[in-house]
């Protein structure tokens, strides 16, 4: 009983994190058409992006780990 409350605020914190990520991916698949999206994701600069992105998080959360 003593941890109810912590239980139901990590559950509150998680939905809003889910709808923080979902939302974005959500609102640009329903505007774009889906030939687009694809002709986008085989361009190299798309990819190029990405890997920029996933590699300046993960030097930035290992940072902030340690």
């Amino acid at each position: 009983m003593k941890h109810q409350g912590f239980n139901i605020a990590i559950l509150i914190l998680s939905g809003i994190t889910v709808v923080y990520i979902i939302y974005p991916l959500v609102t640009i698949l329903s505007f774009a058409e889906p030939t687009k999206i694809l002709d986008s994701l085989t361009r190299p600069q798309v990819w190029n992006a990405l890997i920029i992105s996933l590699v300046s998080a993960t030097i930035s959360t290992s940072v902030l780990m340690f």
